[in-house]
């Protein structure tokens, strides 16, 4: 399962919403949903935008890949003589 897939029904449970009322809000079929929730599809980037836009997630990035990593090493400050 994709983190993506993992979101979603994420944002339905916290939403209260069952799959035919999250697949109406986002104008898609229930199969469609389904696909998403089951990582056998990836939206639309329309879809990505109305999920965004609806549901008010924070950051692209994190809705379909999880968390940023942070860098390995922490790049020091230049400071002038």
């Amino acid at each position: 399962m994709t983190h993506f897939a993992k979101r979603m029904k994420e944002l339905r449970a916290e939403y209260n919403m069952n799959q035919d009322d999250m697949a109406n809000s986002l104008g898609v079929s229930v199969r469609t949903l389904r696909r998403w929730e089951s990582g056998e599809r990836m939206p639309l980037i329309s879809h990505v935008k109305s999920i965004i836009d609806m549901y008010y997630v924070d950051d692209v990035y994190e809705l379909v890949y999880g968390p940023r990593k942070k860098p390995m090493i922490e790049i020091p400050k230049l400071t002038w003589m």
